[in-house]
């Protein structure tokens, strides 16, 4: 069981594995839905239509049939009206004998009449001891071999004469003689009438017997379908009285479960029906003043040849459809799935740290926006990667200089304890004491490892600085400075005071004759930002000097780092340059100076608690 439903489960697996065979599946099963639905709802239809027309076609044709035979028997109706009113055959048939003359006359009459039907086989006038006195036939090959007999003849001139003038449709039979076979036909009876006398008395009948043979060829040029035939039938118990085929007349068209059946639907002008032949349509009119029907049966295979033919081309279309639409899906699927599947490859590429990836753009659609998207997703990766790449070089080569430029300090450190310790025994100047203790503690903070430092730490350094600085040029130079005591515990980059107060002293007030004064101020500008102030009084900048200046600090950018640091300046710019490193684009340094006015350098970078 495990097994098979293994076998099952792994044509799904198989196709859950790939979007395009999940895509394809999902067209393939939409085609055959819509294609399979349209064929079967068009075969539906239109086998129904078929079948509409068709039954309407032969319910018209079997209208039609029974109207033309009511038709001739309506024109021999008439023509018998004709001959009893005539008031010569009247008197002629009063005293036979004596009028012989005229009976032969009017024997040409119905010989006229005889001859303008061709249904009509023999005309008889006959008196009411059933003695024939004109008797006319048709001249063919077998006219004058047939015959009635007396017996037929003596019933039907019963029935003419028991009808009371009235007109009557029966069956009558008669013989071949030189087939020596009886044939059952059809027979026209009504009584002669003295229509001229006051009571009218009966003198005698007229018989007409339809031609047999005629009524066979006119049943066979009937059309309905290339296998469906034409019967004339009795109502009462469906035997047949006129077929094209000799053997049917006189058998059952119908069995007894379907006569019962034929009766239950006589308001409709078909049915259906089964017997030894199968399963049938058949359609029916009464024939007027008999007790006749004119039926015509078809067999439903013969009806239902276009509607299987039609099914036939139907299945053949929706595969032909089917076939095509699968190949239009599949060549879709492809020109689709193409894009995506060189996106697939693209982010292979980009997990194994290929990141120069270009896809081809051949669409403007959405999978062509899909792959431009692409394209300057892997490029930006791209760039970033150089860049934080590229900064991270930047940063290991200022630490190695860093770490080259602490071998000095060390030296220099020890030295000076050296120098301190000698000026405090032979007791010199204090001054060289407190230079070189100031100088011992900066180059201690600078041995120190790490980049940053705390506020406090670093305004200590400065001040430090600016102690040595006031020896050297005594009361020319003045200081102060203000920090914003929550700042003091933010951490800022080592050293980022010294070069811009050394600036300050070496451009601004060392060429001054009066004294010179120095203003650090530091404030938090919001909750990220701090913003740090180095203004003097000295000398300031001339505008040539101060735009250059703003021009370098403008260039400096973290995507514009080089690695060659030599030939970058050491001082402001070098310090502007770090905090773009550190804190990004948009902090640094910021220049003002007006000449003999002095010189405003702000510093703004971000807020970081120990």
């Amino acid at each position: 069981m495990k097994r098979v439903w293994t076998w099952i489960l792994k044509p799904i697996q198989y196709i859950k594995r790939s979007f395009y065979r999940k895509m394809l599946l999902a067209f393939f099963a939409v085609i055959v839905l819509t294609v399979t639905s349209l064929g079967v709802n068009f075969y539906i239809e239109t086998s129904a239509n078929i079948k509409k027309s068709e039954i309407s076609n032969m319910d018209r044709a079997t209208e039609q049939a029974v109207q033309t035979l009511q038709l001739q028997m309506g024109n021999i109706k008439n023509d018998a009206w004709g001959f009893f009113g005539d008031e010569e055959l009247q008197i002629a048939y009063r005293d036979i004998y004596e009028n012989l003359e005229k009976i032969e006359y009017f024997s040409y009459k119905f010989l006229f009449m005889q001859n303008s039907n061709a249904l009509v086989q023999i005309i008889t006038v006959n008196d009411k001891e059933n003695i024939t006195r004109i008797k006319v036939m048709a001249s063919n090959n077998y006219v004058e071999d047939r015959d009635l007999f007396e017996s037929e003849k003596a019933r039907l001139n019963q029935i003419a004469l028991s009808n009371n003038g009235k007109e009557s449709w029966v069956l009558t039979d008669v013989y071949d003689k030189q087939k020596k076979q009886m044939f059952q036909t059809i027979a026209y009876t009504q009584a002669l009438k003295d229509v001229y006398a006051d009571f009218q008395p009966v003198l005698g009948s007229m018989i007409i017997i339809l031609s047999f043979d005629k009524l066979q060829i006119w049943l066979n040029d009937l059309k309905i379908q290339d296998h469906g035939e034409f019967y004339l039938v009795n109502k009462q118990d469906s035997q047949i009285i006129l077929s094209t085929e000799m053997e049917n007349i006189g058998s059952l068209l119908f069995q007894e479960a379907n006569l019962m059946k034929w009766n239950d639907h006589n308001d409709e002008p078909y049915a259906y029906v089964t017997d030894q032949g199968g399963k049938s349509l058949v359609f029916y009119r009464s024939v007027a003043n008999t007790d006749w029907i004119l039926v015509g049966k078809v067999p439903v295979s013969v009806l239902l040849e276009e509607v299987n033919a039609l099914a036939q081309r139907t299945i053949i279309i929706g595969f032909a459809c089917l076939l095509i639409a699968m190949l239009l899906a599949s060549l879709l699927s492809s020109r689709v799935l193409v894009p995506i599947r060189r996106l697939r490859v693209g982010m292979r590429q980009i997990q194994q740290g290929k990141y120069k990836v270009s896809i081809p753009v051949e669409t403007n659609d959405e999978i062509g926006f899909f792959v431009v998207s692409f394209n300057k997703m892997a490029m930006e990766i791209d760039q970033l990667i150089k860049k934080v790449y590229e900064t991270e070089l930047n940063k290991k080569d200022a630490e190695i200089k860093a770490l080259q430029s602490q071998i000095n300090p060390h030296f220099l450190y020890n030295t000076l304890g050296t120098i301190e310790s000698l000026a405090a025994v032979q007791g010199e100047d204090k001054s060289i004491q407190e230079i070189c203790c100031s100088l011992a503690q900066m180059m201690r903070y600078n041995v120190n490892g790490g980049s940053f430092s705390t506020f406090a730490e670093e305004i200590q350094q400065i001040k430090q600085y600016l102690k040595i600085q006031q020896i050297r040029y005594g009361a020319r130079l003045q200081y102060e400075i203000e920090v914003e005591p929550e700042l003091e515990s933010v951490r800022i980059p080592k050293l980022l005071f010294q070069p811009i107060v050394e600036n300050s002293i070496i451009h601004g007030i060392e060429g001054l004759r009066r004294g010179g004064q120095i203003r650090i101020k530091a404030v938090a500008q919001n909750e990220l930002d701090i913003v740090i102030t180095v203004k003097d009084n000295g000398l300031g900048m001339k505008e040539e000097r101060l735009e250059k200046l703003q021009t370098d600090l403008a260039e400096v950018s973290i995507r514009d780092f080089s690695l060659d640091r030599e030939q970058r300046s050491i001082g402001i710019v070098n310090a502007h340059e770090r905090l773009k490193l550190i804190y990004g684009e948009v902090y640094g340094l910021t220049i003002e100076s007006e000449l003999s006015k002095g010189t405003e350098v702000s510093i703004r970078l971000m807020k970081t608690v120990v």
